[in-house]
């Protein structure tokens, strides 16, 4: 998983555009367990738009995982608190930290695996070292209690300031594949002119 994925993940993956490259090279050399079945190169971090799709067609892979795309849909479990936050999160809305797995006394990942998810009061807190630990946490218990939006825990890749409305999943699916195409097509006319 790259680095711009929300949710857990290594702290020090490469960007996806780095990452999936080395990975689509190395993958000849794998031996599958069903050699009558290759394996398939899914790319998935970061991503909100089928023009991510169509690049990472580009590098070698055939297809993609969205994740955050797919929180902001009638069809995900993220409460209407969670969607909102979600909505309203610009570029360099998130960041990769520990705070999210101190707050809810999760922190039994391994060494470099943290979290990436939207900044908020709980980030901060954990930043500035308020209080301490055990004082986080209680504030942190209590918020997610009362879906206090200022500190509930929101998971989010770096592609979450591209969407904006909650649109049902069999929709997004089509717009991606639509956007996809558009960009596909765009960059074959490049090459053609």
């Amino acid at each position: 998983m790259c680095c711009e994925a929300g949710g857990h993940g290594s702290s020090t993956s490469p960007p996806l555009l780095n990452l999936l490259p080395s990975i689509s090279a190395a993958l000849p050399s794998f031996t599958p367990l069903n050699p009558s079945t290759p394996p398939f190169l899914l790319g998935a971090g970061g991503l909100s738009s089928g023009a991510h799709l169509a690049a990472l067609f580009t590098l070698g892979a055939h297809g993609a995982v969205y994740g955050t795309r797919f929180l902001l849909t009638p069809e995900s479990t993220y409460s209407a608190t969670r969607k909102s936050v979600l909505r309203q999160a610009g570029h360099g809305s998130t960041t990769r930290s520990m705070a999210f797995d101190e707050a809810r006394n999760t922190l039994d990942w391994p060494n470099g695996v943290d979290g990436r998810g939207i900044v908020n009061e709980t980030v901060k807190d954990y930043q500035a070292g308020q209080e301490g630990m055990h004082e986080r946490q209680e504030r942190y218990t209590k918020a997610d209690k009362e879906d206090d939006k200022e500190r509930l825990i929101v998971w989010a890749g770096t592609g979450v300031g591209d969407v904006r409305e909650i649109t049902p999943a069999e929709e997004v699916v089509k717009q991606l594949e639509k956007e996809a195409i558009q960009a596909l097509s765009s960059a074959g006319a490049y090459l053609q002119g």
